[in-house]
């Protein structure tokens, strides 16, 4: 960059060192900074791929990079070419991207045929089981099976259609652009892993259309790791078995209404048993318009397991921790830990941003040891406004419960 006395210079190039400094009476030249590189900023949409397929770059991102400082141009690059540009093979672990005489790499998994299958149909995907030699497996389109036992590692291009499934340890189930869906009751077990975090709600007309996961009757998750982009269920939810589940939620919502909350049981009761269960349910985005809540639910029980309420770096927070239409219970006991972490400046005009209930009168919070040996119980509540939470809204163990938000110091101060 360079600019004469008389001109105004952007703050960060002259911190970066890219200007040069031109008295009226000098003359300027005709020059930029030397690109030294380039750097993608966006990785491209398609990082895995099977053999025979060649590079996408859909979606990627590319900038230049300017002097020893290595600032970034504000332009995004075109014209790149790929290598390699033809059919990958198995041994392909990087592309190179180059522009002109400078180039980067980025990082591809290319799966072999003899070990991977592409299936369209219940007929190709049984007879891809069947080959012990097959380890990844992916199906193209949505699929519906009443119950399954998942052995290998499996991808959808599509939805889930299904009553009950297990995933076996070192099994992984992704979910590349769809849902997991169930009409009635949705069985989840086994301690496998289940990643539902690509599905992006468009132009639905139904709250229950906004979650990764949905069952039209009770859902349970027994054991098994999970991602997921919120869950919606008519019926209960019970969470145990050292299940490990993490929820994120969204700025999505039906147009002009509700938005996704991370946990939603329109029956109202949440379970989350075991010492080693953990619920995270964190919000994700950096917009929230329409203050969701992290539990939309009657009851809430959390029974010697972890729950967390809070958001993801960088992210918004929650309305809410709690949202009930009506009466909302909670106990937290048998060592059980629970921490609250939300933004309780909500535009919304209800009280208590931590738990709020279109009847107040009707909250009933009860924090005690129990009868099972384990860690003290705790309930943590952290809120940015002090009308966020009432600890008298604690029905007994007050000393187990710790309030923080601004100029507080402690729980028995705010209840003073």
């Amino acid at each position: 960059v360079v600019v004469t006395a008389e001109e105004k210079v952007d703050k960060e190039a002259v911190t970066a060192g890219l200007v040069e400094w031109y008295t009226p009476e000098q003359e300027v030249p005709d020059s930029k900074p030397a690109i030294t590189g380039i750097k993608v900023v966006t990785q491209p949409t398609t990082l895995v791929y099977d053999e025979g397929d060649t590079f996408d770059p859909t979606g990627i991102v590319v900038k230049a990079v300017y002097g020893e400082s290595g600032q970034e141009s504000a332009d995004v690059l075109t014209g790149m070419t790929y290598e390699p540009s033809g059919a990958l093979s198995a041994d392909d672990t990087t592309v190179k991207v180059k522009y002109g005489e400078f180039e980067t790499t980025i990082t591809i998994t290319v799966r072999s045929t003899a070990t991977s299958a592409s299936v369209s149909n219940a007929e190709d995907f049984a007879t891809a089981l069947a080959n012990a030699s097959i380890v990844n497996i992916t199906i193209t389109g949505d699929f519906t099976v009443d119950n399954a036992t998942i052995t290998r590692n499996i991808t959808i291009y599509g939805s889930l259609k299904v009553k009950a499934f297990t995933v076996n340890e070192n099994a992984t189930l992704t979910m590349a652009d769809g849902r997991i869906v169930s009409d009635g009751d949705l069985t989840i077990s086994g301690s496998g892993k289940i990643v539902a975090t690509a599905y992006e709600a468009t132009n639905v007309s139904a709250r229950k259309d906004l979650s990764s996961i949905y069952a039209g009757g009770k859902l349970t998750i027994d054991g098994t790791t999970v991602k997921s982009n919120g869950i919606y269920t008519v019926g209960n939810i019970e969470i145990k078995g050292g299940a490990d589940v993490t929820s994120y939620g969204k700025n999505v919502y039906v147009g002009g209404g509700d938005g996704a909350n991370g946990i939603h049981s329109e029956s109202g009761t949440v379970t989350v048993s075991g010492a080693e269960t953990v619920l995270n349910v964190l919000y994700d985005d950096a917009v929230r318009e329409k203050t969701p809540a992290a539990f939309q639910a009657a009851t809430l029980a959390i029974d010697g397991a972890t729950v967390n309420v809070a958001s993801t770096d960088g992210s918004a927070s929650w309305g809410y921790a709690v949202w009930s239409d009506g009466n909302f219970e909670m106990t937290v006991t048998n060592g059980a830990q629970v921490k609250f972490d939300v933004d309780a400046s909500s535009s919304d005009s209800h009280w208590g941003s931590i738990v709020c209930s279109s009847d107040m009168s009707g909250i009933s919070i009860k924090v005690s040891e129990g009868t099972s040996a384990g860690e003290t119980t705790s309930f943590v509540v952290e809120t940015s406004a002090a009308n966020g939470f009432d600890i008298n809204l604690v029905k007994e163990g007050q000393e187990l419960v710790t309030v923080s938000y601004p100029g507080s110091e402690s729980a028995e101060q705010q209840a003073a």
